[in-house]
């Protein structure tokens, strides 16, 4: 019972300190995991927890480290526990380290029942999460045999780059050992899809590809209404444009549509393959004013504005 019978009455050293670990969510330290009491006078797996995270320290009498557990508790005591309880709870804990708690960082939302361990791995398995299995290796595993662990199962690896010395060469950076090896070995195998020379004989085909003269038109005209909007309809995008496409993004405009027109097993030229690469081709090559900026008006949208508005052949 974690409430006293006698509220006005003492309260033992043993009770503050059960209902001080199970506040912060600790875990009884069990005996017959080989973890012996650090108290001669008390065997109480919340007690060695909480002198685990260095909250209770206990006295000594003599040699011997006691609790006193059945003795009353006194406000200074008290005191002293909440005050290294704050301590603790304000902080990460994790192993041997302690983590400041970073402000607006998100608490972990992995409960430690979806792990799970299969054939030494650990796998995470709860309601709505898909996991990967991935290695982190480094120059403390030695040789890894990158073909072996590929043909096992293995999605992903973190390979270790480097790290920082501490002590004497404290902040040093170096480069770890294996890391040039690893990271050879952990790429995946790249297979030659093509060659340079059907690249080329495609680039010629492409040249090829047939435009009408009705198809270059549109190419120019869609053009002009990035330097002329007005003369097209669109004189609400003339105080929004600094500058417009040049001549060369003519050009351009016309060698992608071929390779899109090429791309779709077509020898010619359509209205749609000009349209499917405007974008590309020309929302680098209009500047955009400050009342475009303010208004928070895109290259990307007077583009659209313009291929909707030009009269499609």
């Amino acid at each position: 019972n974690e409430v006293p019978e006698d509220l006005n009455g003492t309260v033992s050293r043993l009770f503050i300190a059960q209902l001080a670990a199970k506040a912060l969510g600790l875990d009884p330290v069990a005996a017959d995991n080989g973890v012996s009491s650090p108290f001669a006078d008390v065997d109480d797996g919340y007690v060695t927890a909480l002198y685990q995270k260095g909250i209770v320290a206990g006295s000594f009498q003599g040699d011997t480290r006691v609790f006193c557990p059945q003795d009353s508790i006194t406000r200074a005591e008290v005191s002293a526990i909440v005050w290294q309880v704050q301590e603790y709870a304000s902080h990460i804990h994790f192993g041997a380290y302690t983590l400041d708690i970073l402000p607006g960082v998100p608490v972990n939302i992995y409960g430690k029942d979806g792990y799970q361990a299969e054939d030494s791995r650990i796998t995470y398995n709860a309601q709505g999460m898909n996991t990967t299995t991935g290695v982190d290796v480094s120059s403390h595993q030695g040789e890894v045999d990158w073909k072996a662990v590929a043909g096992d199962g293995v999605d992903f690896a973190i390979i270790r780059a480097g790290g920082r010395y501490y002590g004497l060469d404290s902040g040093t950076i170096f480069e770890d050992t294996r890391f040039r090896e690893n990271i050879q070995g952990g790429l995946p195998t790249v297979t030659p899809v093509t060659t340079a020379e059907e690249i080329l004989k495609a680039r010629s085909i492409v040249n090829e590809v047939y435009i009408d003269e009705k198809i270059e038109q549109y190419i120019a005209d869609i053009v002009f209404a990035t330097r002329y909007p007005d003369r097209y309809g669109l004189g609400d995008l003339k105080d929004m444009i600094t500058f417009g496409g040049s001549p060369r993004a003519s050009i351009s405009l016309a060698k992608a549509a071929r390779a899109y027109a090429f791309i779709k097993h077509r020898g010619y030229v359509i209205p749609e393959d000009v349209r499917a690469v405007a974008h590309d081709v020309l929302r680098h090559r209009i500047g955009l004013s400050y009342e475009a900026e303010a208004s928070e008006v895109t290259s990307e949208e007077i583009v659209s504005r313009i291929i909707n508005k030009v009269e499609v052949p």
